[in-house]
């Protein structure tokens, strides 16, 4: 492991100073302009005449901005490790980067100005990262408050908000950055797999939903008390992008099967946005949303995975359906209504109407949930084909029974299996994208 040597600093630890690629001191002194999101959160929006990129700035509210000073040692501050001590040190050797504080009859003095109730500079210098042997700038940010019980000087450590340091964590998943995916339905499961593909680093992302986000959706959904009442779209887009803030994201609130619209027909919307994606992830929980599309995706040759829950949560379903490879969508429902292909196990009925549902939902515990949503995550991921070396998936279609034993032979705790064309059906065996075509206005 590499030695940087900030990280001997005595740092806040409920503070951080965001620092991306276009807004890193550059040069040996400059002055930055800092964003306070949060009373020790701060992010550099500029860098002189370089300003940090409007996705990542929009990201953070509107907040008091600070001129920052910073200055490029040739070595780390000798004095240390905590903010009084490296205080001292820059008012003997870069007295200019400082505001002096006055005799306290001097600063009682209106003809003078007073220092800043809040002040902010930066200190650039060598450091071993990120791999052993190699140098990079290493930054420790000095953060001096002044208040009625006095001064206090905090060392700040940058958090670097680029998109390789981002992707450092996950080298196997490399490539999805230039991937794009949508996801229909954005409840229990949507939502979830939603925010794990951004988190696992799909550039793209279209979010498809008309509902809201209502308190009793929480018990169950990735988003929380602060998206009381925003739509569910809107929503996940927002903490998709917190939770990886290079993934672009685009919210779509559209209702399938609505008979009032205007302009371009939500069929005609969703047949476009199922052409412009390299998969697409079907959780609405309606076989009838799901085949409407899974013909979509037949007419344009993309994978589809489709993933839904069964009464009261005691199992769930992850199918995928790549067009020319495996068996198409009519196929699949046709095998699990004969008995041709296992089925996950589902509970007594227990549908409930509750505050935020336009339909009657099921009830069932989170936590089922989220098993389901990181398997059909996964199997997005695996479709997708990272180039760093993640393994392919080795099967199309995987069964989860959540209250069954692996040793059970009738409900298996777990089934995966693969899903080969038929060779007696004219879509299992039509070439990718000659699926019949659908009237874009109906």
């Amino acid at each position: 492991m590499p030695e940087p040597v900030s990280s001997f600093y005595a740092t806040a630890n409920d503070a951080a100073v965001l620092l991306g690629d276009e807004v890193r001191p550059r040069g040996e002194r400059g002055n930055m302009v800092v964003r306070r999101c949060a009373p020790h959160l701060f992010v550099v929006v500029a860098n002189g005449s370089t300003h940090l990129s409007e996705n990542l700035r929009d990201l953070f509210p509107p907040a008091e901005e600070i001129s920052a000073p910073w200055v490029r040692l040739p070595a780390a501050p000798p004095a240390g490790p905590d903010g009084t001590a490296v205080a001292r040190w820059l008012a003997a050797e870069h007295p200019d980067i400082l505001a002096r504080d006055l005799p306290p009859k001097l600063a009682r003095s209106r003809r003078l100005s007073s220092p800043p109730p809040l002040e902010l500079c930066g200190l650039v210098f060598p450091e071993e990262g990120p791999r052993v042997g190699e140098t990079r700038d290493g930054y420790l940010f000095l953060m001096i408050e002044r208040g009625p019980q006095g001064k206090r000087e905090i060392l700040l450590r940058a958090q670097p908000l680029s998109e390789v340091e981002y992707g450092r964590r996950r080298p196997e998943l490399q490539g999805l950055s230039k991937k794009r995916a949508l996801v229909v339905g954005l409840g229990t499961l949507g939502g979830d797999i939603a925010i794990e593909l951004a988190k696992a680093g799909v550039g793209e992302l279209e979010l498809v939903d008309f509902d809201t986000l209502e308190i009793g959706n929480m018990v169950r959904h990735r988003l929380g008390l602060d998206f009381a009442g925003t739509a569910k779209a809107r929503g996940t887009a927002v903490a998709a992008r917190r939770a990886n803030p290079f993934c672009r994201t685009k919210a779509t609130e559209l209702q399938l099967g609505s008979v009032e619209w205007s302009g371009e027909s939500p069929l005609a919307q969703l047949a476009a946005a199922i052409e412009a994606s390299e998969i697409v992830v079907e959780a609405s929980g309606s076989h009838q949303i799901a085949q409407l599309v899974a013909r979509l995706c037949a007419e344009s040759g993309t994978p589809m995975i489709a993933t839904w829950l069964t009464e009261g949560f005691w199992g769930a379903e992850v199918v995928r359906i790549m067009p020319g490879e495996t068996i198409c969508w009519s196929c699949f429902a046709a095998g699990q209504r004969r008995g041709e292909l296992p089925v996950a196990e589902s509970g007594p009925s227990s549908q409930v109407v509750a505050q935020g549902c336009s339909h009657p939902t099921t009830a069932g515990a989170g936590f089922d949930a989220v098993e389901a949503a990181t398997v059909a995550t996964r199997l997005a991921v695996q479709t997708l084909g990272p180039e760093g070396g993640y393994p392919a998936a080795d099967a199309d279609h995987v069964v989860l029974n959540f209250r069954r034993s692996p040793a059970d032979v009738e409900y298996p705790r777990i089934l995966a299996q693969q899903l080969e064309r038929r060779t007696d059906c004219d879509q299992c065996q039509a070439s990718v994208g000659s699926g019949a075509q659908l009237s874009r206005a109906s």
